[in-house]
């Protein structure tokens, strides 16, 4: 059992084009005993949700070649990914609602608490499991 309590469902996919953020989610997960897989690009991100065992996406909606709703809607139209529970983190004020209609488990606004989004991982990943 890892350190999450978790077994092995702990791969975490985070998107953004922001460095800085993609640091943050992987000290946050690694140091709760999550795996972390980070990118910049969505479309490598769509790649990896396809060919490896991931557990739950963070993506962030501003990212170049295709952004993070465009992402939603491809791992929401593919049975083999549908089901992943996926949280979106954005600062544009207006992106929540359209996020949810793509089909989002959680949505974030940044600037956010990191310890309420691990809070939000650990209820999201607990119900996937069940």
């Amino acid at each position: 059992m890892k350190a999450n309590g978790l077994g092995d469902s702990s791969l975490i996919l985070a998107t953004d084009d922001e460095m800085g953020i993609l640091t943050l989610y992987r000290h946050l997960l690694e140091g709760n005993g999550f795996r972390v897989i980070g990118t910049d690009d969505s479309r490598e991100a769509l790649h990896v949700c396809q060919t490896q065992q991931i557990a739950l996406v963070v993506c962030d909606i501003v990212q170049p070649y295709m952004n993070g709703l465009e992402l939603l809607a491809h791992l929401r139209a593919d049975p083999a990914t549908r089901h992943l529970p996926v949280i979106v983190v954005s600062a544009r004020g207006d992106a929540a609602e359209m996020a949810f209609q793509l089909g989002a488990d959680s949505f974030f606004h940044k600037p956010f608490h990191p310890a309420e989004l691990l809070k939000e991982i650990h209820r999201l990943l607990a119900a996937s499991v069940r």
